[in-house]
């Protein structure tokens, strides 16, 4: 068995917190460490070099195929404002707009979150009177939200419009896609690019299922492990009061 340390790419955002610059030493307002993250331009680092650099001299311990695009993405995300309401497509409209797949993502809520709910879905709207909402400003007559406590878990499947709220530590583990389509964003300055179309047309169509089991997230004694499905050769390891993330092969 190997162990490796992972270093994360950090993202500022406007919403960010300052949570991940207490553990990591990063900037102030970053909103998202990508922990695991071999997505171009924003890939984070083993053994001195970036992921997709050491997957592919490792691929065949790993039980990888030679090439294949790696299979998932992990953040840490700390939010000090609300994030946009905003909707991932799924593998078919994002093919469609020339990326390789869609989004689906789980959330796990970790111990220092301090939100108690998250909007997670709309109620039963036609596209129309979605989109006449948004250009009213009054979105939030329409949103849906969910509870949450210390190490819930949610399934967010393509489609789903969804926003994490001020307060929100959680682990996210993802499709390796970096498509979020924003539907409103509170008119907060600097002004951040809207995707109502893209938006609309993600929601409103119909969607294949999705293997909602394929990310697996244990919450061990000091750590949580976060496995894949089908991928049984490797997985990561979070420690939880360092948030260092290690890439284990067996």
């Amino acid at each position: 068995m190997k162990k490796y340390e992972i270093k994360p790419y950090f993202d500022v955002k406007p919403w960010g917190g300052s949570l991940l610059k207490k553990i990591y030493g990063c900037e102030d307002k970053t909103g998202e460490a990508w922990i695991v993250s071999a997505v171009k331009n924003k890939e984070s680092i083993v053994a001195g070099e970036v992921l997709s650099s050491f997957v592919s001299k490792h691929y065949e311990e790993m039980g990888l195929i030679k090439d294949e695009d790696f299979p998932v993405l992990i953040k840490l995300l700390d939010a000090n404002e609300n994030l946009s309401i905003q909707v991932h497509p799924d593998d078919e409209y994002a093919l469609k707009k020339g990326y390789k797949n869609g989004k689906y993502e789980i959330w796990y809520v970790l111990d220092e979150n301090r939100s108690d709910k998250v909007v997670f879905g709309i109620k039963d709207i036609k596209k129309d009177d979605f989109e006449k909402a948004l250009n009213k400003g009054e979105i939030d007559k329409i949103l849906l939200y969910q509870s949450i406590k210390k190490h819930s878990l949610l399934k967010c499947l393509p489609g789903t419009v969804h926003a994490v709220l001020a307060g929100s530590f959680f682990l996210e583990v993802q499709d390796p896609c970096d498509i979020t389509y924003r539907l409103y964003d509170y008119n907060r300055l600097p002004r951040r690019e809207l995707h109502v179309e893209d938006g609309l047309n993600s929601i409103y169509k119909e969607h294949k299922p999705v293997d909602m089991d394929k990310y697996q997230i244990k919450d061990i004694d000091n750590s949580i492990e976060i496995k894949i499905k089908n991928y049984d050769k490797f997985y990561f390891e979070l420690e939880k009061k360092t948030y260092k993330i290690y890439l284990i092969i067996k």
